[in-house]
């Protein structure tokens, strides 16, 4: 999870933000559930989740995004586009 999240920041900055606020605001399903339904111009969302289920494929990846929530706020200060999600 950590390194799913810290990706996005580190190789999309400017769409981790939308990222962050879409798993922080998500029900409890699975990540690539959310990121496949980030809007179009946050395309990020669909190659992440394409990644995350190869990767799952060969490794177990956690898959719920309940995970994922709890990690965004902590790792979102380590971006200037996230920071205000910091917690």
């Amino acid at each position: 999870m950590v390194q799913i999240l810290l990706t996005l920041i580190v190789g999309t900055p400017h769409q981790a933000s939308d990222v962050f606020r879409a798993l922080l605001a998500a029900p409890n399903v699975k990540i690539t559930d959310v990121l496949r339904g980030m809007p179009a111009e946050a395309s990020v969302g669909d190659r992440v989740a394409e990644l995350i289920e190869r990767i799952n494929a060969e490794v177990p990846v956690i898959m719920d995004v309940s995970i994922y929530q709890q990690w965004c706020p902590k790792l979102a200060r380590f971006s200037f586009y996230t920071r205000n999600l910091a917690g």
